[in-house]
C-alpha cells in the first residue's frame, strides 16, 4: 500500500508542476534554473519520449493503460526488496502522470530543457520514470547475482553432505594403544556401514 501511496505523490506532484508550468510560461518563454545546466521552457509533446508516435494519441493511450497496468503487478508482487518496489512506484506514479495528460489533452507537458548538451524537453514524470527504471534494473540485476550465488552455495553444500566420503584412518601418535585399536574398529564398522549403503 505504502509503494502505491509514493506512486500517487508522484502523480501529484507532476500534475502541480505541468499546472503552475501552464499558467506561469508563456510558450517560447525562458526561465533560467541553473544558467548554462537546464531551464524551464514551456513545451507540449503529442508523441512518446523524444516526440516518437507524435500525434497518434489513443494509440499511445493503449500503449501507456498496458504499461500502468504491468507497473501496478510489479508493484505488487516483486518480492525482491523494498529498493525494487520503490523504484517501480516511481516509474507507476511517472507513467501515470503522462497518461493523465495524453487522455485530457492528448498533449504532454514538459518544461525542463538542458542547455549544456542538445537533448529532449522533459517533465517531472519523465525524471521519475528514467531514475525508477536505473534503479529498478540495477537492483534487479545484483539481486538476481546474489540469489544465484546463495542457490550454488546451497546445492553445493548438500552435494559435500551427500557425497563427502568418511576420512581415512591416520592413528595419532599421542594415542594409546587401546585408544588406537578402537578408532580402528570404529574405521572398520564405518566402511562397512558404508559399503552396505551402497550396496543397498
Amino acid at each position: 500500500m505504502l509503494y502505491f501511496i509514493f506512486a500517487a505523490l508522484v502523480v501529484v506532484l507532476d500534475r502541480l508542476f505541468k499546472m503552475w508550468v501552464a499558467s506561469a510560461i508563456e510558450p517560447g518563454q525562458v526561465i533560467r534554473l541553473i544558467p548554462g545546466v537546464i531551464q524551464l521552457t514551456y513545451a507540449e509533446n503529442t508523441g512518446a519520449a523524444f516526440s516518437l508516435m507524435s500525434n497518434m494519441r489513443w494509440a499511445l493511450v493503449a500503449v501507456s493503460v498496458v504499461a500502468v497496468l504491468a507497473l501496478a503487478v510489479v508493484v505488487l508482487l516483486y518480492r525482491r526488496g523494498a529498493l525494487g518496489r520503490l523504484a517501480a512506484a516511481s516509474i507507476l506514479g511517472g507513467a501515470v502522470g503522462n497518461l493523465i495528460d495524453r487522455i485530457m489533452t492528448g498533449r504532454v507537458i514538459d518544461m525542463f530543457e538542458p542547455t549544456f548538451v542538445r537533448f529532449a524537453i522533459f517533465n517531472v514524470a519523465d525524471v521519475f520514470i528514467t531514475l525508477g527504471g536505473i534503479v529498478f534494473i540495477i537492483h534487479t540485476l545484483v539481486t538476481s547475482r546474489r540469489e544465484s550465488a546463495v542457490v550454488r552455495r546451497e546445492v553445493a553444500a548438500e552435494a559435500a553432505e551427500v557425497y563427502e566420503p568418511y576420512a581415512p584412518y591416520e592413528p595419532s601418535e599421542t594415542l594409546t594403544e587401546e585408544q588406537i585399536l578402537e578408532e580402528y574398529y570404529l574405521e572398520q564398522q564405518r566402511e562397512r556401514d558404508e559399503n552396505d549403503r551402497h550396496g543397498s
